[in-house]
């Protein structure tokens, strides 16, 4: 069996060996083109990849007949042809919760920083190296509140929307959530009364045709002077302009991505009530140089095993 790595997941030694236990492995990084990834994968019966570098598209399965699977490193897999991959009879494997942990630790992370503005008083001390007093005009701009007692809205209660769940709950937040499906151990509510009532609102719904806008203008206007909103899904799932004129306007207090694909000279850019991540979500050790690359390694051999798991 040939095993083919066309990019670069964090194995360690001990990976590479449990791969090598199950025939000839071929190590490449830098994998950025489908031409690049067929002259790679040459005779591959398994194909380890990264989907958001590599357009695993049909010409990529036409050109590998003795290909049985492809493993991705990735939560996604919506970047696959997935027909071409059935109509060749190709597995797809993927790596579903590797990451929930840090990226909910994260969102915890971005609520705190945003409510106490934590970035824009590291700016200020920089700066003045001044300690505020809170009677003052600008000591008043960085009154916060405490997260206790406060409701917490969770637009998508998937696996990392519930451990996010599960964490406001140990600061004693109480939480609401709104998801496409039934979910047990969060109570659902409509979104219109989630931005109305949620002091905090997180999106970490996935993104899809059915959520692409999701959070309308007409949402948004619901939520409370002092709401922050934060996000670590795809922007096309805020209506962002009206997003913007909230927090221009100072219409709530404001608001944090880790996933924000700003464009330059973004006008959302300029608020300082705003914080920005750049898609770090998943970026801890305990994820990527331990639970992503021992996962993929699961998956394949699972697949070799004749039990395979995580398959799209």
């Amino acid at each position: 069996m040939k095993i083919v790595i066309l990019n670069d997941s964090f194995f360690a030694p001990r990976h590479l060996d449990r791969l090598r236990a199950l025939g000839e492995v071929v190590v490449h990084d830098g994998t950025l083109t489908t031409k690049d990834a067929i002259e790679r994968c040459t005779d591959a019966d398994v194909v380890l990849g990264d989907g958001f570098l590599v357009d695993f598209n049909k010409d990529f399965f036409d050109s590998l007949p003795k290909l049985q699977l492809l493993a991705l490193n990735t939560t996604a897999f919506r970047m696959v042809d997935l027909d071409a991959a059935r109509a060749h009879d190709v597995s797809v494997a993927y790596c579903p919760g590797y990451a929930t942990r840090s990226v909910a630790e994260l969102i915890i992370g971005l609520m705190f920083a945003t409510i106490r503005q934590i970035s824009r008083g590291d700016r200020f001390y920089r700066a003045n190296q001044v300690e505020l007093e809170p009677t003052s005009e600008e000591g008043k701009a960085f009154i916060g509140y405490d997260l206790k007692g406060k409701t917490l809205g969770i637009v998508g209660v998937g696996a990392i929307g519930s451990e996010v769940a599960a964490m406001a709950t140990g600061l004693g937040m109480k939480v609401v959530g709104w998801n496409r499906t039934k979910k047990e151990g969060v109570p659902l509510v409509e979104l219109e009364e989630m931005m109305r009532t949620s002091d905090v609102i997180a999106i970490t719904v996935s993104y899809a045709p059915e959520t692409h806008g999701l959070l309308t203008k007409e949402l948004l206007s619901l939520m409370k002077p002092t709401g922050v909103l934060i996000s670590v899904a795809k922007r096309d799932v805020v209506a962002m302009d009206a997003l913007y004129q909230l927090l221009a306007e100072r219409k709530i207090h404001g608001a944090a991505f880790d996933f924000a694909q700003c464009i330059e000279n973004d006008p959302l850019l300029k608020l300082d009530s705003v914080i920005f991540a750049p898609h770090i979500g998943v970026y801890t050790e305990d994820s990527l140089t331990e639970r992503l690359p021992g996962l993929i390694v699961e998956n394949v051999e699972a697949f070799v095993n004749g039990t395979p798991q995580n398959i799209v």
